[in-house]
């Protein structure tokens, strides 16, 4: 065992010690100190190559925290960049593929529930939010594109995470359920009830 230990790439021991401190910050609450480490992990990461699964590991954790803080469109890039590195190292049908699609649908999924409180205070009253790209504030019709836009991205890339895990794990898996409901909450976010529905059979069948 020492003279494992002792073999260890110095590059793998700097990755290791960054994420775990990353981590320990992360469970206390230390956000900022959390993302300084992580994106060290994620500089140490990327010395073993673009490809490599530790670059998309150490691009959750970032993209994690940014859930925890509500800033899901940031998410939503981090789990990006890791989907993109394991779709390009692994095969169409990976299980970690299927998990980044599900990570990525989730995102535009909150993002598509937060347009929709947006609306829903606005029409009581409330000051549009501000616009991220353009000076001024959105009205209520951008907010509906961009609503639709993100909920019928969840929808295609829930169907894709669906598709893995339902050939790989079979209908009665977890995480077929798990992508199920995705399915079905992004359907009725869209107010296609009769599919939503569906899904919802579906899962309370399985």
């Amino acid at each position: 065992v020492a003279a494992c230990l002792l073999a260890q790439d110095p590059g793998e021991s700097a990755w290791v010690a960054a994420r775990k401190s990353g981590t320990e910050a992360l469970r206390a609450g230390r956000f900022v100190e959390a993302e300084e480490r992580f994106t060290l992990a994620l500089k140490e990461a990327r010395r073993f190559g673009p490809q490599d699964p530790r670059v998309a590991d150490t691009l959750d954790d970032l993209a994690h925290i940014k859930e925890l803080q509500g800033r899901p469109q940031e998410a939503e890039r981090y789990f990006r960049d890791a989907l993109s590195v394991r779709e390009k190292a692994l095969d169409s049908n990976h299980l970690d593929v299927a998990k980044s699609l599900y990570q990525v649908a989730q995102a535009c999924l909150v993002q598509g529930d937060m347009a929709g409180g947006f609306l829903t205070e606005m029409k009581w009253g409330a000051q549009p939010p501000r616009s991220l790209s353009t000076p001024g504030s959105l009205l209520p019709t951008d907010i509906r594109a961009d609503r639709a836009f993100k909920l019928q991205e969840a929808e295609k890339l829930f169907r894709r995470s669906l598709s893995i895990r339902e050939q790989v794990l079979g209908l009665e898996s977890f995480a077929v359920a798990q992508a199920l409901v995705g399915l079905a909450r992004a359907y009725k976010g869209l107010e296609d009830y009769k599919k939503a529905g569906v899904e919802v059979d579906k899962f309370e069948a399985g």
